[in-house]
């Protein structure tokens, strides 16, 4: 596969490790425009998780809504990872690119309906949602009017439990595309999902 090609695939996603510290949030920037990347997450959690933090990891709206749409500018698409709407009364004046529904909301049919207005692409972590679910998901989906891409996502760093050929399963079964979301510290479960030809591949920095 052609390095360019792999660039189209690859989505950098920006967690909570900045603990709101403008600063380190910056770095994250440079380094995402060093490295050239098209596709770009920001996660933001429900009010309630800030608020029981006992760091705050809470940038400020007019700071993180300038960061994101200098990124646009730049031509790099930028999603919003979501559990929940909170995200519309936080960065009321960002429009996002795309959305990443969260692994442990994938079954919250009102948010997906409410991302679905703004006629972007939504991608659903699928997590450790077990086959019934899967299929009890998708039969929803079918009954609704968006762009949906699910993600296979292992939760935890260990390889061992990775299970690539999940990829290949939910393919057959859905017509929607699948991605790869990547946790594991080494970096051979990337190449292997590329032989499984996922729609991105979704890598935490």
């Amino acid at each position: 596969m052609k390095k360019k090609d792999i660039s189209d695939k690859l989505v950098c996603e920006i967690g909570l490790n900045h603990l709101g510290d403008k600063k380190y949030f910056k770095d994250y920037i440079k380094t995402i425009l060093k490295l050239n990347l098209k596709f770009v997450t920001i996660q933001i959690r429900e009010k309630s998780f800030y608020l029981n933090s006992k760091k705050d990891s809470l940038l400020p709206q007019s700071f993180l809504e300038k960061e994101l749409k200098n990124l646009q500018k730049k031509k790099i698409k930028v999603g919003l990872a979501i559990c929940d709407n909170h995200w519309q009364t936080y960065i009321p004046d960002f429009e996002a690119d795309f959305f990443k529904i969260l692994s442990w909301s994938a079954l919250d049919l009102k948010l997906i309906k409410n991302t679905i207005k703004f006629k972007k692409n939504v991608y659903i972590s699928l997590g450790m949602i077990n086959e019934k679910k899967i299929d009890y998901l998708d039969k929803k989906l079918k009954e609704l009017d968006g762009k949906f891409n699910y993600i296979y996502t292992q939760l935890n760093y260990n390889k061992k439990d990775l299970n690539l050929r999940a990829i290949a399963k939910i393919s057959k079964k859905t017509i929607n595309p699948i991605s790869y979301g990547h946790h594991a510290l080494d970096t051979i479960p990337i190449l292997i999902s590329l032989t499984y030809d996922v729609d991105k591949i979704f890598i935490y920095i």
